[in-house]
């Protein structure tokens, strides 16, 4: 952060006043907030199961993308929230490692929790 503090050092307080804030760029204002938020950043050198991108996220945003486009959209706010809510409980399985098969007959069967919570495994 030094670095990156010398090659774009933050803007002069020599200018004349003016109102608002002073622009600082894009990328000052990049430095500054990895340099507020270098915890959160960086949370992945410590804590190996916090990934490094967020390409899982990317992913799960994709196909609810691809479905809109080959539909046009969805016939209701009803089923566009079914819809979601699927996908998330699919995600979310196999995040924690549980087979789309497992997950699906088990949330049929009202054990979708214990499933996907780990509680009262059987």
């Amino acid at each position: 952060m030094a670095y990156a503090n010398m090659e774009c050092p933050p803007p002069d307080n020599t200018e004349p006043k003016k109102r608002g804030k002073r622009k600082k760029g894009k990328e000052r204002s990049l430095i500054e907030r990895l340099i507020k938020l270098k915890a959160s950043v960086c949370l992945f050198i410590h804590n190996f199961a916090v990934p490094f991108d967020n390409n899982q996220a990317e992913r799960d945003i994709r196909n609810v993308k691809t479905k809109s486009k080959v539909s046009g959209c969805f016939r209701s706010v009803k089923g566009a929230q079914n819809y979601l809510t699927i996908t998330s409980f699919l995600s979310t399985a196999r995040k924690q490692g549980i087979d789309a098969f497992v997950a699906l007959t088990s949330a049929f069967n009202g054990k979708a929790e214990k499933i996907i919570l780990g509680v009262g495994s059987e």
